[in-house]
């Protein structure tokens, strides 16, 4: 089964229930109590695959020396993803990848690395909310390069990804928006929205929650959660989607 006729299939309905605050669907994403399976697809074909992953700190029990209950936290201090996978990059390249992002208690970002590997070279990002930075290494077949962008210089994408030489290659990906990186980023508004909605499976109607980023008309991520927050399926630019591997086959 093709990755267009799935989500044909198995698409939201047309119409989106009430609205909620996008605040209670990050909570439960955040909060899931399992890991999320995804398959990566790009229009009819399956191009990779990932596993979503949440976790969730609290260490004021140890410090408190108390025993804590088994798959409850109390006190969250701290929140986690960690997401790794490989995609098929152009015919004969697979790139794999490794991303964390750490949030504080009160779920706001502090840190987020990236580790891109694809034959010979390799990419590290580290992003730091704390100051307002980000630092790239590359390794070219045992050639390193390393530079620090302060969080200004993504303002311009485009100009960007020329100093680093990603000019030409990043844009041919499946689900980057030319547009978006033509323009400059604090020139598009960043919404977020969540409502409740239906996503179907099989012969079954699944509850779900759905969760809506976009930045400006060119860039738009959705984000369809169950009940207890386990990433169902997300709808990415550029006909890119991913589909939680329990539920949909190919």
């Amino acid at each position: 089964m093709n990755g267009l006729l799935i989500r044909s299939e198995w698409g939201g309905q047309h119409s989106h229930g009430n609205p909620i605050p996008p605040g209670q669907v990050i909570d439960k994403i955040l909060t899931a109590p399992d890991d999320s399976s995804l398959s990566i697809g790009h229009r009819k074909e399956k191009i990779g695959y990932c596993r979503w992953t949440p976790s969730v700190g609290d260490d004021r029990a140890a410090k408190l020396n108390t025993e804590a209950v088994e798959g409850v936290v109390q006190h969250p201090d701290q929140y986690s993803i960690n997401l790794d996978g490989n995609v098929a990059y152009e015919a004969t390249n697979r790139i794999r990848f490794e991303a964390r992002l750490l949030l504080n208690n009160h779920q706001n970002w502090e840190v987020l690395t990236v580790r891109l590997h694809s034959r010979r070279i390799t990419w590290e990002v580290e992003a730091k909310a704390a100051t307002q930075g980000v630092q790239v290494h590359l390794d070219n077949d045992g050639s390193q390069w390393d530079h620090r962008f302060s969080f200004q210089d993504f303002s311009s994408p485009a100009k960007l990804l020329q100093s680093i030489g990603l000019s030409g290659a990043l844009p041919a990906l499946p689900g980057v928006p030319s547009a978006l990186l033509r323009g400059r980023t604090n020139a598009n508004p960043f919404t977020l929205s969540a409502t409740h909605d239906w996503l179907r499976a099989g012969h079954s109607q699944l509850r779900v929650y759905r969760l809506e980023a976009a930045l400006g008309e060119h860039f738009r991520l959705v984000v369809y959660a169950s009940r207890v927050g386990e990433i169902l399926r997300v709808d990415l630019p550029g006909d890119l989607f991913l589909l939680n591997d329990t539920l949909f086959i190919w």
